[in-house]
């Protein structure tokens, strides 16, 4: 219980919190490897880890599977639509570990001013944490296969040849829209040139730059 009092105290929610409600709050112990989220569940979820680890598993519509890690005193669900692109990610714990479950419910159907004051304090928190972890799980994910495709180039002498986008991206295994989004992004800052069915290096110095920045 005091864990949940200092917790509340640091969203400055204490105060707000009565005794009915705050035996509505409760420690949820997971063994490792629990999945305490799957994609498609409600998103209407908050949870805080009070003690161990989870691995966020995001799964993008492009086919990607990416992950990031959540570690103590992390808020983690209501999933937010901010990111502008469609998720759908998997919370499993790496560890045994002990995780906060906001009573919802329960809070919405309390005082109207004090439902929005705790919903504003911790929607905020939440949304926030969730959209910052899956962020960079998908930033590293794409940047990940934008020098693997790079270094592909440089393997075949700066210069491929393919039949089709489609064949190219099962060879790199690289889902096609997100190669042709690589593609894209390399012709158009100058760094590559694209003709017909042939890639190849256009600025040498830009690639040796954009390359660098994956590895710094």
């Amino acid at each position: 219980m005091e864990r949940i009092k200092s917790l509340l105290k640091r969203l400055g929610i204490e105060n707000l919190v009565d005794n009915e409600l705050m035996k509505e709050f409760k420690i949820n112990k997971f063994k490792k490897n629990s999945l305490v989220i799957a994609s498609g569940d409600s998103p209407e979820k908050v949870m805080v880890i009070l003690q161990g680890e989870v691995k966020v598993h995001v799964y993008t519509d492009e086919g990607g599977v990416f992950y990031g890690i959540l570690k103590e005193g992390e808020f983690f669900g209501l999933i937010p639509t901010i990111l502008n692109r469609p998720v759908q990610p998997d919370f499993i714990t790496t560890k045994d570990s002990e995780i906060l479950i906001f009573p919802l419910k329960k809070i919405m159907t309390t005082r109207k001013d004090i439902m929005n004051l705790i919903w504003d304090k911790i929607a905020i928190k939440t949304a926030e944490e969730s959209a910052n972890i899956i962020s960079k799980t998908l930033s590293r994910a794409t940047s990940s296969n934008e020098l693997f495709f790079m270094k592909y180039i440089e393997k075949n002498n700066g210069t491929l040849v393919y039949s089709n986008t489609s064949e190219l991206s099962e060879n790199l295994n690289i889902h096609l829209r997100t190669l042709q989004r690589i593609i894209k992004k390399l012709s158009e800052r100058g760094i590559i040139e694209k003709s017909g069915r042939t890639i190849k290096i256009k600025n040498h110095d830009l690639f040796k730059k954009q390359k660098q920045s994956f590895l710094d």
